[in-house]
This record gives structure tokens, C-alpha cells and sequence, in this order.
């Protein structure tokens, strides 16, 4: 019986999802433990890579989540970052689904390389946890299977924690062709000055997701320092773990063959 539940157990470490995120300037923020939880991988991808390198990445790895934080050599980490993103958008269209989260710089980049907009960098919303305003376009994919308790709690308590002072209000997003084609906008809310934030968006018809919050820190990054008003209570965890499992749901549908396999880029 043992031999059969460690066969079991080696089958599901061995097809873990593998989910790829940049290497950045720190490791230990949240984000490897947010998706781990759930059975999937991180996989620390470098900072550059030629086309060849590119693709080989890509089939390595069934997502990729964009970290909320600086990259090292941001120049030739954004440069691999918009690879990736156009690689997925092509395979997406070739009917081979993957999916993209973008935590805070990180959604901040997608709205960049896909709707080439140029963000307001004077929210005034560091250190900040906000409910979450849900629009008439949710509960859409990301929120479909979070039950209504939870979603009461998003909607009229502060467990979504932002710290960030770019970003876009939904006006400008409604008024970027680019970005109102491709996203629907899923959850709003407002920075101290009353000034209205998008927070959350998902691709219509592509798996691209962004959240401007941080679910990862509600969860594994200590309440403290500069982030002294990350919220850590039961709603505000099970929310952040509901959007975890949901990305890794997404991982799932992936079927790159190559994903548990090493990549070889220096």
C-alpha cells in the first residue's frame, strides 16, 4: 500500500505544473509559496535569452506570473518579458491556451505591452488594503468560483492590499481601444484621495489576468516595516488563496510536454 500511495505522490510531484516567473531583485516575496500551495512549481527564469532560448523557456513552463516587484537588469528582464507575452498571445491563437498573471508592476506591464499605455504614476495608494468595487462584468472566469461569503468580504472589507502609486482609472482604460478590446474589468476601487483604481481585469477571449493587489503578501509576506497594513485575516487569506488556486487551475489546462523538464539557458 505504501508503495502504491509513493508512486502516486511521485506522479504528482513529477507532472506538477510549472509556472515561470522572473527572476527579480527579491525572491522572497510570496509568490512561490502563492501557486506552490496549490501542487505547482516555480521555475526562476533569467533575465535574458535569444529567440531559440525564448521558445525553449516557453515550452518549459505551463504559465507565467509577473511579479509586483523590480526586475534585476530591468532592461533585459523586460525585454525577455515581452518575448513571453507575445509568445503566449501567438499560441493562444494557435489554440494552445496559457495563461499570464500580473501582480501589481506586473499588471502594470502587461496594460504596457498590450495596450502600450501610459500609466498615471500618482495614486496615492502605498501600504494601502481597500474592499474591492465588483462591476457588472464580473464574476467573468477569475471570480466564478469564489462563493458568495467570500465575494461579500471582497466587496465591504479591506483585505485586497495595494502598494503601488502607478496605475490606470477606468476611464482611461475604457478609452484605450487597445486595452477596453482586450480586457474586461473585473473589480475596482479608490486610493486615499477618492481617485478610482482598476484592480483587477481578465482577458475576454485570452487566459491574461492582472491584479493591481498583492495576494501573495496576504498570505506569506509578514505584516511589518513599510507594509505595515498588509491585512491578515481569515477573509483576506481565503480570498488571496482563492485567486491562487484559480491561476493554478489555469496552469492545468496547459499540456507543454517539456514542462518538467530542465532548461538549459545561462
Amino acid at each position: 500500500m505504501w508503495c502504491s500511495a509513493l508512486l502516486a505522490l511521485l506522479f504528482e510531484y513529477t507532472n506538477a505544473q510549472v509556472i515561470g516567473i522572473l527572476r527579480s531583485d527579491d525572491l522572497r516575496n510570496g509568490y512561490g509559496p502563492w501557486v506552490e500551495q496549490f501542487g505547482a512549481s516555480v521555475r526562476v527564469l533569467p533575465l535574458s535569452a535569444s529567440a531559440t532560448q525564448v521558445e525553449a523557456i516557453f515550452q518549459s513552463i505551463n504559465a507565467l506570473l509577473l511579479p509586483g516587484v523590480t526586475m534585476s537588469a530591468e532592461r533585459n528582464g523586460q525585454s525577455l518579458q515581452r518575448a513571453l507575452v507575445a509568445r503566449a498571445l501567438q499560441a493562444n491563437r494557435d489554440g494552445d491556451f496559457f495563461p499570464i498573471w500580473g501582480t501589481c508592476k506586473g499588471y502594470e506591464d502587461l496594460l504596457r505591452i498590450i495596450g502600450d499605455a501610459r500609466l498615471d504614476a500618482n495614486f496615492d495608494a502605498v501600504d494601502y488594503p481597500t474592499p474591492l468595487a465588483l462591476t457588472a462584468s464580473s464574476p467573468g472566469r477569475m471570480l466564478a468560483g469564489v462563493n458568495s461569503s467570500v465575494l461579500q468580504w471582497v466587496a465591504n472589507e479591506k483585505i485586497t492590499y495595494n502598494n503601488h502609486m502607478a496605475g490606470i482609472t477606468p476611464e482611461h482604460l475604457a478609452s484605450n481601444a487597445k486595452l477596453s478590446t482586450f480586457f474586461n474589468v473585473l473589480g475596482v476601487s479608490t486610493d486615499r484621495r477618492g481617485r478610482s483604481m482598476v484592480e483587477l481585469v481578465e482577458g475576454k477571449v485570452v487566459p491574461i489576468y492582472g491584479a493591481q493587489f498583492h495576494n501573495e503578501k496576504v498570505q506569506f509576506v509578514p505584516a511589518g516595516g513599510q507594509m505595515e497594513h498588509i491585512p491578515k485575516t481569515a477573509h483576506a487569506k481565503a480570498f488571496a488563496a482563492q485567486m491562487g488556486a484559480f491561476f493554478v487551475g489555469e496552469a492545468r489546462k496547459n499540456k507543454h510536454s517539456n514542462a518538467t523538464r530542465p532548461v538549459a539557458v545561462a
